[in-house]
């Protein structure tokens, strides 16, 4: 029997600087399409789905719930099965359980639809399939998350799954200079029958039968390569076809370099490419320090349906820029007594958390490290 199945990641609903709605229009073009769907059996988000904590009160919630609603309709009409990966935690945050229960409770739907929070085996009966579930952070040691996966093969008396869904990355995606946590690539491809997916690194990329599928949409600058999910397909003889589905609708980052011009200069350079770009693309603007065109409304008044910003470098230098592909700069952070007030602060305001909520926890943060030090 062909089995197919659809891999999405790093979605990121509630972004805030690509539109909830923008993304979920470019979504419904594939997951709403029914000739595109007819012959599909199963759907997995594999983690950040969500870009951070959301309320009811915003405005797109209710793009989200439509969207989503359309969707298990037309899974339950194909009998699509529906899994959902917890992603990394501070843009997840849970909330695809939510999802779970507007299709059971809200919407009264009644399609497959799971969540799925936890390192786990997930048997397909209908298919007589299984698959690997790896969180992001699951175990801050990468070594230990890989030997309770073998464990778990092992309880269930598997030498191997058919596929793996995972939300991290492997040490071929990053450079080794990067010192986040990564898997062994080597190890799970022995684990893996088929095929692995991962999210979390926005860039898609290929190694042996690892597929990253990269962002769904293009968030941010330094991302010009085609953004989309994979397609694969199993044939009845045993064989995989993976096919990279692009999102052709995908938003726009530019960046313009205007280091050294003046005002006319800079902006006859930054129309030839705006002249061409769709409403609500972004467009980056490289200056130097002091330079009038770090003021946007040269531009925005120009170009009112664009987003503009400025990148300002410090000082002058002599030396071209060089720009890595992949924006993975890395910079510790170092949880100390002293610093993880002003740490916790600042995450609250970037996840919008309402203000009485932040400042209730931080007083209470900061009478547990004062019980800390005393004890």
């Amino acid at each position: 029997m062909p089995f197919k199945l659809l891999c999405l990641s790093d979605v990121h609903l509630g972004h805030h600087r690509v539109e909830s709605e923008f993304i979920l229009n470019n979504l419904a073009k594939y997951l709403l399409d029914r000739v595109f769907m007819r012959g599909v059996n199963l759907v997995v988000f594999a983690g950040d789905l969500f870009d951070r904590l959301v309320y009811l009160s915003q405005d797109f919630i209710i793009d989200i719930d439509v969207f989503f609603v359309k969707f298990f309709k037309l899974c339950k009409e194909y009998e699509i099965k529906v899994l959902i990966l917890e992603g990394t935690r501070s843009h997840d945050r849970g909330q695809s359980a939510r999802l779970v229960r507007l299709n059971e409770k809200l919407a009264k739907v009644f399609a497959d639809v799971t969540y799925i929070p936890t390192l786990s085996i997930y048997h397909d009966d209908r298919y007589g399939l299984d698959y690997l579930f790896v969180p992001d952070e699951w175990h801050h040691d990468p070594r230990v998350t890989l030997q309770q996966a073998k464990d778990l093969l092992q309880q269930r008396g598997l030498e191997q799954v058919d596929f793996a869904f995972m939300h991290g990355n492997f040490h071929y995606q990053l450079p080794e200079i990067v010192k986040a946590p990564k898997h062994d690539e080597h190890e799970y491809l022995k684990l893996v029958r088929f095929a692995i997916f991962i999210g979390h690194i926005h860039i898609r990329s290929q190694y042996h039968w690892i597929y990253a599928q990269g962002s769904f949409d293009r968030l941010s600058q330094n991302e010009n390569e085609p953004k989309g999910f994979y397609q694969y397909e199993l044939t009845p003889a045993g064989k995989g076809i993976a096919t990279f589905i692009e999102n052709k609708g995908a938003k726009l980052h530019v960046r313009v370099d205007c280091r050294g011009l003046n005002t006319e200069e800079g902006i006859d350079k930054a129309a030839l490419v705006a002249r061409d770009l769709p409403d609500e693309s972004f467009i980056e603007v490289h200056v130097f320090k002091g330079s009038p065109l770090a003021k946007m409304n040269v531009f925005a008044e120009r170009f009112p349906r664009l987003h503009w910003r400025a990148k300002v470098e410090g000082q002058i230098v002599a030396e071209q820029v060089y720009e890595l592909k992949r924006d993975l700069d890395y910079t510790p952070v170092y949880i100390e007594p002293a610093t993880i007030g002003s740490l916790m602060k600042e995450r609250f305001e970037q996840q919008q958390i309402e203000p009485a909520v932040a400042q209730r926890a931080l007083t209470i943060l900061d009478a547990l490290v004062k019980e800390l030090a005393n004890a």
